[in-house]
């Protein structure tokens, strides 16, 4: 439970500042728990992009 409660303060801040991409891999990862790999292969970016 404080793992989510974690994820979503952190969203919540970061969420705002990021671009579009960065963004939608950051809720990804957060909401759907996909790894920076998963992100990577489904919008066609690095892995280090994707977070």
């Amino acid at each position: 439970m404080e793992r989510i409660v974690e994820q979503n303060l952190l969203y919540d801040f970061y969420g705002e500042i990021t671009d579009g991409t960065s963004e939608r891999g950051l809720w990804e990862h957060v909401e759907n728990d996909m790894t920076p790999s998963e992100i990577a292969a489904d919008y066609g970016i690095t892995r280090q992009a994707a977070l």
